[in-house]
């Protein structure tokens, strides 16, 4: 471990390459204290905490400054980034008919008439992926329904295996899971809107959060902001080449207490299956009997958990239809995008359009769409989730067809990253 002591070691060798006060000589322990931030004892960490959060403050301050355009936004994405609020590595998602056409991209199949523009699109998306800039993650309705081929789908999974590099998305019930007990803390809490895009990691599996914490602790500002140390004199001069790496930070006590939380419902949840086991023994005379009745009532008796748990009053089904019947339960994501796409679709299909996609993949494309950077979808898809219903600007999330190829490799390229 490195204590304070041997930091201050480090900062007198570095005084004799330099002037004490110099950009080149604050750059250089600054570049120390993050290269080794993780081997920092207590008090050596915490003395890199300060100067974190001081050049945390300053980032904001600068920031402020700036007039309004992609610049500033930009810059403000890095520190959302940067305090824990948005994925340090931007996330892609491709709808079936793309991901499919991804698979037989990368199979040599034939694509058809926009082979050309697409074989070029997925192409530059799987090198992004390999290079450490993207991530594209699985799905478990996708990875299933591949495993469930067994052998003639071997080639198929393993296009998905590379193209995702391991990272995964939650499965869209855990997710709305996730969601609805944080609609219920805020209504609880009086708090009338949630921002569910700062608390990405509720769409991933715990391995995929692992990973992209390991991956991407730091966040680089290269020649954003003149950043200078706190007792600098002279404020206005800039950094140069190297930029400044802020930690990412993350709130260990509140994610700890999110995941008991989350534990505690997966058990209630599996003590429900375990109890259907035994209802459905126990009416053997009746085999075919439906359990769609036993499963609503069980569905409500988790949400009573939760609102008891969070400490909803009045307690039981009571309190919890004022929260049903509240703005903040309307708001929840994954229920509202499922509300508008479905009212659409069914308008079009009245008027006679083709139907343009599954139940499948708009319960996933609801569940994940908040917690994404770019979104590639069917043309249909597109018409219906951006151009009518503007769940793009609504979810700041950058949503394409497949047919704009050019402006899905342009917006790639334009995502601020970590590193």
């Amino acid at each position: 471990m490195i204590t304070k002591r041997d930091i201050k070691k480090a900062f007198k060798s570095m005084t004799h390459t330099g002037p004490a006060g110099s950009d080149a000589l604050w750059r250089r322990f600054h570049d120390y204290m993050a290269r080794h931030y993780f081997r920092l004892d207590k008090d050596a960490r915490g003395l890199a905490d300060e100067m974190f959060d001081t050049l945390d403050v300053e980032v904001q301050r600068q920031i402020s400054t700036l007039p309004e355009g992609r610049r500033k936004s930009l810059l403000e994405r890095k520190l959302a980034m940067v305090r824990g609020e948005r994925s340090p590595a931007p996330v892609l998602y491709l709808d079936t008919p793309v991901l499919e056409g991804a698979i037989r991209s990368a199979l040599g199949q034939p694509l058809g008439e926009t082979c050309g523009t697409a074989e070029a699109l997925f192409a530059a998306i799987r090198e992004q992926v390999r290079a450490g800039r993207l991530i594209c993650p699985e799905n478990t309705f996708h990875r299933e329904l591949l495993w469930m081929a067994k052998d003639s789908a071997r080639r198929e999974l393993e296009v998905l295996q590379a193209l995702s590099g391991g990272s995964s998305f939650r499965h869209s019930q855990r997710i709305e899971d996730a969601q609805v007990l944080r609609a219920v803390l805020a209504f609880i809490d009086h708090d009338e809107s949630v921002c569910y895009r700062k608390f990405w990691r509720d769409a991933f599996t715990r391995r995929t959060v692992s990973w992209i914490q390991k991956q991407w602790p730091f966040v680089v500002f290269d020649e954003a902001l003149h950043i200078t140390h706190h007792e600098q004199k002279e404020p206005s001069r800039r950094l140069q080449a190297g930029g400044v790496r802020l930690r990412i930070r993350h709130d260990m006590e509140a994610l700890k207490q999110e995941h008991d939380l989350l534990k505690r419902s997966a058990r209630h949840l599996r003590d429900l299956v375990r109890l259907a086991g035994k209802y459905r023994s126990n009416r053997q005379a009746r085999p075919s009997a439906p359990l769609d009745g036993f499963w609503a009532v069980q569905k409500t008796d988790l949400s009573v958990m939760a609102w008891n748990h969070l400490g909803g009053q009045p307690a039981g089904l009571a309190g919890l239809v004022t929260f049903f019947d509240s703005e903040v339960f309307n708001r929840v994501p994954i229920i509202k995008i499922k509300r508008d796409i479905w009212a659409t679709l069914s308008g079009a299909a009245a008027g006679g359009l083709h139907r343009i996609t599954a139940p499948s993949d708009v319960g996933i494309l609801s569940a994940v769409l908040p917690y994404t950077d770019v979104m590639v979808l069917g043309p249909g898809m597109t018409r219906v989730v951006r151009d009518k219903l503007g769940l793009d600007r609504l979810f700041d999330t950058q949503i394409f067809s497949i047919q704009e190829s050019d402006a899905v490799l342009s917006a790639l390229n334009e995502i601020p990253r970590a590193a």
